[in-house]
């Protein structure tokens, strides 16, 4: 009883903004965690992650290994990644879900770090408010949800940016413990996407030459070099292994690489305004949940709007040409304000926070631009936070107008409008999962995978089976299925060369469900005899045999 006591006395002394902040954490776990292990992404690499996660538990691998391929270079990320699928496969098993928790507890502690990192400037009013963006944000959320090598990368760039802010600290421990943070961040980061491995040391080297101009002598910085070295190659330790042993292959394919990319040369033409437009259109979404999740449609249509004149837009290209012009407004008011704030700011911390996340943000574009016509929104994960504080800076832009009524109303329809999409999103792509309508030919859903595999399984009658499909399908479903089969008893192979399935044998045709729908009552299938299909949602599955 009495420590019940001491507890509810505690609890009373909690502050309002203390109790926020909790609600926001608590919201925030929330939607990274509902239906968590049946609405999990589970495409193509994460089937193929899984598969080699259970040889190396079973042994059939060894546990030197490198990472995923970055990009299509041959080069391999190192194996954190991986080491942290296998740890958390030895802890709670080796189904998907929980191959993703440790992306997922990566995630939730991002909301309290990121809250950690703005309160370095911002009040306690607008920090909360940026966290609680961070919070629902259906991009953040959505990168939360499943296994994929840069979906952690949030937590570790956050990391690196304390780090740095704490590096510019005249107190020695801070400033020693900010070169740890660091030497872990990048050291970790270099391994989840390869552009982090250009990024942090480009911006910590920009924090080293400030500390060099402001007090020229070299020495006291020796130590925290080292200190980040040293980190650095601790986190490295699987990669280092690897290479070792296999004389430094990997290295050699990365140079290889980066040499091939800078001799291809880039059209400065089409990729700045393309850099520019894609990072505007990533914050919006970000913050938003507005405009196109995949690719970059501001710029086809800025591109269009430029060749072909305002009049040459499709009707269809009206609403996203509305969306380039506020994004390209948010975005480039944020950098403003940045600068604005960054000229007026006399607290040398606090000035120095407002330098670091704008040279964090131009770093990020300028090593985007080689690379942009291959890049995704996904991409700008490691500058998520950007599009938070640039809220934050709009809003204090707002705070000092002197009319009172003026500043609550843009800061009320400035909130209100981007929560309002958010949740938008949120409740539609909630109902898409719901109605199992959540799988097509770009995402495969845990637990549609594991329903069209039960179907397969009972029209199999414990042969094999053979999948085929729609290019796209087929590329989408076959490793899934292939791994969801495996884990039943299903023997699963490729069936999409037809003229190497015997006769007799069962295939099972993976396509979009409107085709299907069409199909009435045909009794053949492209050659072959159609038994039955079903379909899931968005996918049909038609059972045929040869």
């Amino acid at each position: 009883m009495e420590l019940y006591d001491k507890a509810i006395k505690y609890l009373k002394t909690l502050s309002r903004g203390t109790w926020i902040f909790l609600a926001i954490i608590v919201v925030g776990i929330f939607l990274r965690t509902y239906h968590f292990s049946t609405w999990l992404v589970f495409n193509p690499d994460q089937a193929r992650d899984a598969i080699l996660v259970e040889d190396v538990l079973s042994g059939k691998s060894s546990a030197l290994i490198l990472g995923p391929e970055a990009g299509n270079t041959h080069f391999d990320l190192g194996p954190w990644f991986y080491h942290l699928e296998i740890f958390s496969a030895k802890i709670f098993g080796a189904d998907p879900w929980k191959l993703a928790i440790p992306d997922l507890i990566f995630s939730i502690l991002t909301i309290p770090l990121f809250y950690f990192f703005v309160r370095k400037y911002f009040s306690l009013n607008i920090s909360l408010l940026m966290t609680f963006f961070v919070s629902i944000s259906y991009f953040v959320v959505r990168y939360s949800r499943f296994a994929f090598n840069p979906n952690s990368a949030s937590f570790f760039v956050l990391l690196f940016l304390l780090g740095v802010w704490y590096l510019l600290e005249a107190d020695k421990r801070k400033s020693f413990g900010g070169a740890a943070a660091i030497g872990i961040a990048i050291g970790v980061g270099m391994q989840l996407h390869i552009l982090l491995f250009f990024i942090m040391p480009t911006v910590a080297g920009a924090a080293f030459l400030y500390l060099l101009l402001k007090k020229p002598t070299a020495w006291p910085f020796l130590g925290k070099i080292l200190t980040i070295i040293f980190f650095v190659l601790l986190a490295n330790i699987g990669q280092i292994a690897y290479e070792m042993k296999y004389g430094g292959a990997n290295t050699k394919l990365f140079l290889t690489a980066f040499n091939d990319s800078a001799a291809g040369g880039t059209d400065t033409a089409r990729n700045l305004p393309m850099d520019l437009l894609c990072q505007a259109q990533a914050n919006l979404h970000i913050i938003s949940a507005l405009g196109d999740s995949e690719e970059c449609t501001f710029y086809t249509v800025y591109h269009r709007a430029t060749t072909k004149g305002l009049a040459g837009l499709r009707q269809e290209d009206n609403p996203v040409f509305a969306l380039m012009i506020l994004g390209v407004i948010y975005s480039l008011g944020g950098y403003i304000l940045l600068a604005y704030f960054w000229y007026q700011e006399k607290d040398e911390r606090r000035k120095n926070f407002l330098a670091l996340v704008g040279i964090y943000g131009l770093v990020s574009l300028a090593a985007m631009f080689p690379i942009i016509t291959q890049a995704s929104e996904r991409y700008y994960i490691i500058s998520f936070f950007l599009p938070f504080v640039f809220l934050g800076v709009w809003v204090q832009f707002f705070v000092r107008i002197p009319q009172r009524e003026v500043r609550r109303m843009l800061i009320f329809i400035l909130v209100a409008f981007f929560a309002f999409f958010q949740f938008q999103k949120l409740n539609s792509v909630r109902a898409d999962f719901e109605n199992q309508h959540a799988s097509d030919e770009r995402y495969a859903i845990w637990g549609e995978v594991e329903n069209m595999t039960g179907y397969i399984a009972q029209n199999s009658n414990g042969e094999d089976v053979y999948i085929a499909g729609k290019n796209a399908f087929f590329s989408r479903f076959y490793k899934p299925l292939l791994y969801a089969g495996g884990k039943i008893g299903v023997s699963i192979q490729r069936g999409d060369k037809s003229e190497e399935i015997p006769a007799g044998a069962h295939i099972f045709f993976i396509q979009d469900a409107a085709s299907s729908k069409k199909m009435g009552d045909k009794k053949t299938f492209m050659g072959h005899l159609i038994e039955n299909y079903k379909i899931f949602g968005n996918v049909a599955v038609i059972n045929l045999k040869k």
